[in-house]
């Protein structure tokens, strides 16, 4: 407990609480570390503590019991599951119905539970304060240290106008969609795809079951002979190329964006300080619901 965010918080509240009073006021109980949020259930947690027929059926991994529980939990309507003899088997329709009438009002109140815990508002947020579990952002960081951003991000316009004229011929010449309009070139990207196609890998199982494999390449350029004469002249997306083309370009780019006083340099440095004051915050027990209620408290109220 912070003493002096404690005392302040006790002067802002009129000097008319003390400690003991921390199990009625969350941001006091927040102040003396008693504060204990309510537990968080995933899905899973909420069918095995309300739901345990559903829960039972799904470890089953077949059977009747698991297919009604898997189409319950799937949405499937009760009435539905009821008349599909494909789900019931040879399970009496009598005790069938029972059974999908138990676990839909299972799975309707552990849906009925989730609603509840997304509804459910944090008491430091009904004050109007931040939520117990909310986190800094990187641009709240500025305020802890202004000057030292501003130094790092001094000329930042200039630098990101500059870069980027530098980075745009790269961009045009590299990161792009190579195309390529001559037979032999197209021919090369049709029989690299085909060689992928399941329909050459058929044709030569069909022709050799036993050497398949070797005779793939004969099948996959006929394909790609095929669909060439089937194009005309349209051109053809090299995507091997592209590839390759977009990956060099993007290397040039970071080349230029590394250097000292680029645009992309003085933001990784500013995000490189905003995470060691964050980190140095956090270890301090510091927290956006923290600097609301020291805030709230200097400014003499707090929000009830």
């Amino acid at each position: 407990m912070d003493p002096e965010l404690f005392q302040l918080y006790l002067n802002a509240m009129g000097g008319q609480k003390d400690a003991s009073s921390a199990a009625f006021d969350p941001a006091l109980a927040f102040l003396t570390g008693l504060y204990q949020p309510k537990q968080q259930f995933t899905e899973d947690q909420l069918f095995a503590r309300l739901a345990p027929m559903i829960s039972m059926a799904g470890s089953e991994q077949a059977g009747p019991r698991f297919e009604a529980a898997a189409a319950i939990r799937g949405g499937r309507a009760p009435w539905d599951i009821k008349k599909d003899k494909t789900l019931r088997g040879n399970v009496d329709p009598k005790e069938w119905d029972k059974l999908v009438d138990a676990m839909f009002k299972e799975n309707e109140s552990v849906k009925a539970k989730m609603l509840d815990l997304e509804l459910e508002q944090d008491p430091f947020e009904k004050q109007g304060l931040p939520g117990y579990d909310a986190k800094y952002q990187p641009q709240d960081m500025y305020k802890f240290a202004p000057k030292a951003f501003q130094k790092i991000l001094e000329g930042l316009p200039e630098a990101q106008a500059a870069e980027d004229k530098a980075l745009k011929p790269i961009s045009d010449k590299y990161n792009r969609d190579i195309m390529v309009t001559d037979d032999e070139s197209r021919l090369d990207v049709l029989y690299r795809k085909a060689l992928e196609d399941p329909r050459a890998e058929q044709m030569s199982r069909s022709h050799n079951a036993v050497n398949w494999e070797k005779n793939l390449p004969i099948f996959a350029k006929q394909i790609a002979k095929s669909e060439l004469k089937d194009l005309g002249n349209k051109p053809i997306l090299d995507e091997g190329k592209t590839l390759k083309s977009n990956l060099y370009g993007d290397y040039v780019k970071s080349l230029i964006s590394r250097k000292t006083g680029s645009a992309s340099n003085k933001l990784k440095n500013a995000e490189k300080l905003s995470g060691q004051i964050q980190t140095e915050l956090e270890a301090q027990g510091r927290s956006p619901l923290y600097d609301a209620i020291l805030r709230q408290a200097a400014m003499g109220g707090m929000l009830k």
